[in-house]
């Protein structure tokens, strides 16, 4: 995702969907709801924080029993 504001929210975004529609957690959970604010001030500080010229941003959810891992990788952008 771009290290932008914008991706920040589409990190958001897709965090809860992914919880949602992929593993069917209710959306109005706690833990929907946790891992939407844990998602969104990690994408802030990355892009608040860690944000290089040329560089994004991946975010990988992983489902653990009781637990959901939220993994954050910087990405370099391919050379044009």
């Amino acid at each position: 995702m771009s290290s932008t504001r914008r991706g920040a929210r589409l990190a958001r975004t897709l965090a809860v969907q992914q919880l949602t529609e992929w593993w069917g957690v209710p959306y109005d959970s706690e833990s929907v709801r946790t891992v939407a604010l844990v998602t969104a001030e990690l994408a802030s500080n990355a892009i608040t924080h860690g944000h290089l010229p040329g560089r994004d941003f991946r975010l990988t959810l992983h489902l653990l029993r009781g637990a959901v891992r939220t993994v954050w990788a910087e990405v370099a952008l391919p050379e044009r």
